[in-house]
């Protein structure tokens, strides 16, 4: 019996091992590819005058796992824009937190989620308001009274963003966040300040 308790463990620490493994394998492709698209546009490109930006704002996650019933929550970012082109898209990357509760039968559980992603953003220098989408992986768990809903393993994600500018500094976003694991569906209203 110890002998397939040692066993037991082995394999759980070498398929953690792969897990984390396969993890770092999708988000160096990630950062290669955004590497790829920012140095590739670099040279037609301005410079950016206030590249960092703090993002706070509500979330809605939107769950149709029967029996979950999720709150609205919070969501963060800290991002940095790596490169304005001339025909008006910006790339940058984007560091996001979010936290919401969800409740269920079995109890409640606080999720945290986090995510870094690839945003392209279109903005004209005529109009106030912006688009733009993003592609990134995330990381988060559901677990309830002991019955796990999502893993607590990376997961690809992107999202849908529209936004309007403020001013020079401020300005409030809209976005829609999607994945094929339903932890990190939901809705977001932010406001930013670019520095």
């Amino acid at each position: 019996m110890p002998h397939c308790s040692v066993d037991s463990g082995l394999h759980l620490r070498s398929s953690s091992v792969r897990r984390s493994m396969n993890n770092f394998r999708k988000l160096s492709v990630l950062s290669i590819a955004a590497l790829g698209v920012v140095a590739g546009a670099s040279a037609q490109s301005t410079p950016v005058e206030r590249p960092w930006k703090v993002e706070v704002g509500v979330y809605q996650p939107t769950l149709t796992t029967s029996g979950l019933d999720e709150k609205t929550g919070l969501t963060f970012a800290l991002g940095y824009t790596f490169t304005r082109l001339n025909n008006g898209i910006e790339i940058e990357g984007e560091l996001r937190g979010t936290t919401y509760r969800i409740s269920s039968i079995g109890g409640r559980d606080t999720v945290n989620l986090g995510q870094l992603a690839v945003n392209g953003i279109y903005r004209q220098a005529t109009s106030p308001l912006f688009f733009g989408a993003g592609l990134g992986l995330a990381q988060g768990e559901i677990k309830i009274g002991g019955v796990t809903f999502t893993d607590n393993k990376s997961y690809f994600v992107y999202q849908l963003i529209a936004g309007y500018t403020i001013n020079e500094r401020v300005y409030a976003t809209v976005r829609y966040h999607g994945s094929g694991e339903e932890a990190f569906k939901g809705f977001s209203l932010g406001v930013g300040y670019r520095f």
